[in-house]
This record gives C-alpha cells, structure tokens and sequence, in this order.
C-alpha cells in the first residue's frame, strides 16, 4: 500500500511544518458531523524543519487591508487543516453596500468591507522590477443592536430579529505567512529567490485545491447519504427483493455518487501528494552548495498526474 506523507499547519516558536502518514486510499481523515467540516483530526506528526530561502533580493510589496462583516477570507488546507492563503484575493458576499463608510474607503466586491492599501517600498524603488500583493482581514466591530430586539423578541416568541442583527461566523485560522515566518510575518523589503517563489506558488495553488476538493467530496457524501436514507425510508428491503439494483432509480444514483466518492478521495491523495512535493523541495533550497544536485534532481522529477481511470492499487 503506497504511503503519503501528509504535510499539517501549525503554529510554531520556529519555522517548523509537520508531517504524517497516511494511505491515499483511506486518506486518514475524520469528517466531522459540522456544516463547517473542514477542520480534521490527525495525531502522531513527526517534527520537520520548515527553512527559509537562501538568496535574498530587494522588492516591493502591496498589502490590501479588508476590514468587513463577512468572513470571505480565502483559505487553504493541507488535508488536515485550514490556513488563510494571503496571497489569494478575497471572495464575493452578498451584502448591500455600506452607506456608512465613505466612498474612498468602499470596496467594490464587498458591500460590508472598508478596504485600505498600503505600499512598502523597497530602497531601490528605480531598480525594482517586483510588487507581491498581500492581502489582510479583520473582522468589522458589530452593529449596535436594535433597541426594539428584546420587546420584538418578548412578544413574537422567538429570536428572528436577533439572528438576523447577529455577525456571520467568523473563522479563527492561522495564516500562511505567518507559520512560515513566524516572528514577524513575511520579512519587509526581501524577496525570495525566485525558486522558493515557484515552490510557494505550487504550493498555494495545491492547498487551494485540495480545499476546494474537500468541499466538494463533503458534498457530495451528504448527498448520497441523503439519497440512501430516502431509498430506505421509501423502498426498503422490499426493493431489494423485487428489483435489481439497475432497475431501482435511487439505487443508480448511490451507486453512482459512490464511485464518484471513491475518485475525488484518490484525486485528493494525488494533491496531497503533490503538496508533500512542494513542501519537500522548499526544505531542500535551505540545504549547503554541496546539496545542489539533490536540489536539481527534486526540480526536474516528474510529479504524478491524476487521470480519470486510474488503476486501483
């Protein structure tokens, strides 16, 4: 059985990432029961120094402020966890714009998000040829309440009103620069040899991925769990004493979502995979001049590509 190294976010006094072991096939992932199931459990994660690039190049960078009531922050996942992805821009919501913040200060995306940019300038802004855009979010202080809440609350009987005065949930996640940096953030005035750049690119890329995957798969599972249990509540063992499983209408569609589930939780191994690969050839740019072979060999080696029919192991 093919073993994945498993690549975990997590707060450190240093630069560090964990890793662990785990089977393409059975992923090694606990859902959750939450709407939000994004957050996994794992335990036993050996320790693997997480280093910092060797060169170093003056740069410019922009970094965009979103202070709003929605939580749009962009995130990715490592198979376990979630980190907010910086250098990603933030999602849509679907609030009315604010009257009460000014124009100048209004973003255009999000009708509840005051938004403000800032450029940190490299020394030598005429030779610098690079702007890395970063994006922050804070959570916009809450409205103050309706003084009509309690009366309303007290003569209808239920609590419409104060869910609906009430801020979205507010995720509380670490983020990606700041676990690889972890004293002060990405560092001001640096950019990263361009190698380490397309390792982070790769990188984020791949952990927005598997995000997204893990969200579709969840999806998808509560459907089909929700087709199996109407099947059940409506045909019962009596379907499967008259009819044969093509000839039932929700049979088809389980047996359907089924190999669908199995496909998305091989794809996610792949990415998983693929992330453990960035990870790796980040770690290997720390290494002396005498590791620059083993550096070169990790570039050019051919990274596993997911195909549609993949052959079962």
């Amino acid at each position: 059985m093919l073993m994945v190294p498993q690549p975990r976010w997590r707060r450190m006094p240093t630069i560090q990432t964990v890793f662990s072991t785990t089977s393409p096939t059975q992923l090694g992932i606990n859902y959750s029961n939450k709407k939000h199931s994004n957050q996994f459990r794992e335990t036993h994660y050996p320790k693997i120094s997480f280093p910092q690039a060797k060169q170093a190049t003056t740069m410019c960078y922009r970094v965009v402020t979103h202070t709003l009531r929605c939580d749009v922050q962009p995130v990715m996942s490592d198979g376990v966890d979630l980190c907010v992805d910086p250098f990603a821009p933030p999602h849509q919501c679907r609030c009315f714009p604010n009257e009460t913040i000014r124009p100048w200060l209004r973003c255009e995306s999000h009708g509840c998000c005051m938004q403000t940019a800032k450029m940190v300038w490299c020394p030598d802004v005429e030779d610098c040829a690079e702007v890395v855009e970063m994006h922050r979010y804070h959570k916009a202080q809450s409205q103050p309440r309706c003084i009509w809440a309690s009366e309303l609350t007290n003569k209808f009987g239920f609590d419409l009103l104060d869910k609906m005065l009430s801020d979205p949930e507010w995720r509380q996640i670490p983020v990606l620069d700041e676990l690889l940096f972890p004293d002060n953030g990405l560092p001001p005035l640096t950019s990263l040899a361009p190698q380490f750049l397309n390792a982070l690119e790769n990188l984020t890329t791949v952990g927005r991925l598997i995000a997204d995957t893990q969200s579709s798969l969840l999806e998808l599972e509560e459907d089909v769990k929700d087709r199996r249990t109407r099947h059940d509540v409506f045909h019962g063992e009596a379907c499967e004493r008259v009819l044969n499983e093509w000839e039932c209408s929700f049979l088809r569609r389980i047996e359907t979502g089924d190999v669908l589930i199995e496909q998305m939780r091989k794809a996610l191994a792949k990415q998983i995979e693929l992330l453990y690969a960035s990870f790796k050839l980040v770690q290997r740019m720390a290494l002396p001049d005498d590791g620059e072979e083993e550096l070169d060999s990790l570039m050019v080696k051919a990274l596993p590509v997911v195909g549609r029919d993949e052959e079962k192991e």
